[in-house]
């Protein structure tokens, strides 16, 4: 198959269909917002963060040393509806939730081992952005009910925003 290329004048109208496609492609890598923020970086261990996955749907998470007999969670921002899913969930954990707090264990004694679990995926109503979101109380719960040292990591202010035995 012949192809011919041809030289010369380039028409005014591919040329303006040229540069708008080139400056569409330009604006939306300047002006791209990611508003999920990467968790994989979340620094150093005995952390919770929140993955936010949409207007309606967000995720707990934990890194921990050691294994975690129960947890108890506060929320300002928002209202908890209910729970998809998650480590917790999937377990057999007994966790219940009222609008702002969430409280889960189990009465056989299961535990999150220590490493990286997705606790809980759970449905929400954002009353705020979820920039403003912020874990009001946090108590995290070790082996005979001892409490653990533990942060919230808030990936929108990329510290920690809130720590348990304060």
């Amino acid at each position: 198959m012949n192809k011919t290329i041809f030289e010369g004048n380039i028409k005014s109208k591919e040329l303006i269909a040229f540069t708008a496609i080139i400056l569409l492609m330009i604006g939306t890598i300047y002006f791209y917002d990611n508003s999920s923020p990467d968790t994989t970086n979340i620094p150093g261990n005995n952390i919770i963060w929140v993955d936010f996955i949409d207007e309606g749907k967000m995720n707990i998470w934990s890194r921990s040393t050691d294994d975690i007999y129960g947890i108890q969670f506060e929320f300002d921002g928002l209202k908890l509806n209910n729970f998809d899913g998650g480590y917790l969930k999937d377990n057999g954990f007994d966790t219940s939730h009222n609008e702002k707090m969430i409280l889960s264990f189990s009465f056989q004694g299961k535990f999150v081992p220590q490493g990286e679990y997705l606790l809980l995926k759970i449905n929400t109503d954002l009353l705020v952005d979820k920039q403003n979101v912020n874990m009001a109380s946090l108590v995290i719960a070790g082996k005979g009910g001892k409490s653990l040292d533990f942060g919230y990591y808030d990936i929108f202010k990329r510290r920690v925003t809130t720590k348990t035995n304060q």
